[in-house]
C-alpha cells in the first residue's frame, strides 16, 4: 500500500497541474500568441492529466485505501506486529507440545 503523505502529495500535485493547464488554456485563448493552438492543446492535456490524478489519488484517500504513515499508525502497525507474533508463538508452542505428548504415548503402547 501507499503511504498517505504519498497519496496526500499526488492529489495535490494534480490539483496543481490542473490550475496550470486551465490558466495555460485561458491565457493562450485570451491572448491568441503565434501558437496558441500548440498552448491550448498543452492545456487541455494538463487539465486531463491533472483531473485523473486528482480524482485516482484522491479517491483512495477518502477510501482511506492507505497505510497510515503516522506516528500513531505505526505504534499501531508495531503492536499489531507483535501479537501476531505472540499468537504464532503460542500456537507453535502448542502444537510441539502436543507432537510430544502424542510421542511419549506412542512409545508407552510399544513397550
Amino acid at each position: 500500500m501507499v503511504p498517505r503523505s504519498s497519496l496526500i502529495i499526488r492529489s495535490l500535485a494534480g490539483a496543481y497541474i490542473t490550475y496550470l493547464g486551465g490558466k495555460l488554456l485561458v491565457d493562450s485563448l485570451k491572448d491568441h500568441p503565434d501558437n496558441y493552438v500548440f498552448y491550448a492543446g498543452a492545456g487541455v492535456v494538463f487539465v486531463i492529466i491533472g483531473i485523473f490524478w486528482l480524482g485516482k489519488y484522491g479517491s483512495k484517500l477518502i477510501k482511506k485505501e492507505y497505510q497510515d504513515d503516522s506516528v500513531m499508525g505505526q505504534l499501531k502497525d508495531k503492536e499489531e506486529q507483535s501479537e501476531e507474533a505472540e499468537t504464532e508463538e503460542a500456537e507453535t508452542e502448542e502444537a510441539e507440545t502436543e507432537e510430544a505428548e502424542t510421542e511419549e504415548a506412542e512409545t508407552k503402547e510399544g513397550e
